[in-house]
C-alpha cells in the first residue's frame, strides 16, 4: 500500500480514479494546492486516509463505496478525513455503501472553509478521535454528523465552529437533527458549553 500524493498541478482540472482495480488502495491519498481541479473521483475503494485542501475551484468529490478495512463484518475502520479550503465545493458523495454497516471508526474528521451544504457523507461514521466543522459558510444541515456527537455531546474533542444556523454548535446540531434530551439535561443543569 502505497500513498499517492497530488500536488501544485495548476493545468489539472480533473482527477478520476474510478476504473482503478479493487486491489489498488492507498494509505493515503493527498490532493492538494491544484488550482484549477474542479472534480475528484476515487475508486470503490481508494485509500484509507483522505486528505483534500486547497483546491480552490474544485466542486465535487465522489467515490469510496466500498468497505477497505474492518474489525468485524459490520464495523469499517478509517484514518483521517480532512477537507478544507475549497469553497466552490459544495457536492460530496462519499461512503455510499451498498450494504448496511454497523459504524465506522476514524480518527480525525475535518471539514473546514468549504461551500458544502451538508455532512450527509459522514452518516456511516460512529467513532471519532476528533472531529473539527470550521467556517463553511453554506452549511446548513449537518445531521450527517449526528451519530458521532451524540453520546458525547459536550467532549473537548469536537469543535464546531463559524457555520451558519443549524451547524453552528453541538447543541444546535442536536436539535436540529431531532435529539434534544442531552441538551436538556445540560440547560437544566447549566452546562451548556
Amino acid at each position: 500500500i502505497a500513498q499517492l500524493t497530488i500536488t501544485g498541478d495548476s493545468s489539472l482540472q480533473r482527477i478520476d480514479l474510478s476504473s482503478a482495480p479493487d486491489w489498488r488502495v492507498y494509505s493515503s491519498v493527498s490532493i492538494s494546492n491544484n488550482q484549477s481541479l474542479r472534480n475528484i473521483k476515487f475508486a470503490k475503494n481508494t485509500a484509507t486516509t483522505l486528505y483534500i485542501q486547497s483546491n480552490s475551484l474544485l466542486d465535487s468529490i465522489s467515490g469510496m463505496k466500498q468497505i477497505i478495512s474492518t474489525s468485524n463484518s459490520t464495523d469499517f475502520i478509517f484514518g483521517d478525513i480532512v477537507i478544507g479550503g475549497s469553497r466552490q465545493l459544495k457536492h460530496v458523495d462519499l461512503f455510499n455503501f451498498p450494504y448496511s454497516c454497523k459504524g465506522g471508526r476514524t480518527n480525525e474528521i475535518a471539514i473546514y472553509g468549504c461551500g458544502i451544504l451538508n455532512l450527509d457523507f459522514l452518516n456511516k461514521f460512529t467513532y471519532f478521535g476528533r472531529v473539527t466543522i470550521e467556517a463553511n459558510g453554506f452549511l446548513n444541515n449537518c445531521c450527517g454528523i449526528y451519530n458521532l456527537i451524540k453520546d458525547r455531546p459536550f467532549s473537548d474533542s469536537i469543535g464546531i465552529y463559524a457555520n451558519p444556523f443549524a451547524c453552528r454548535n453541538v447543541g444546535d446540531i442536536l436539535t436540529s437533527c431531532g435529539d434534544t434530551s442531552n441538551l436538556t439535561y445540560n440547560l437544566i443543569h447549566g452546562r451548556i458549553y
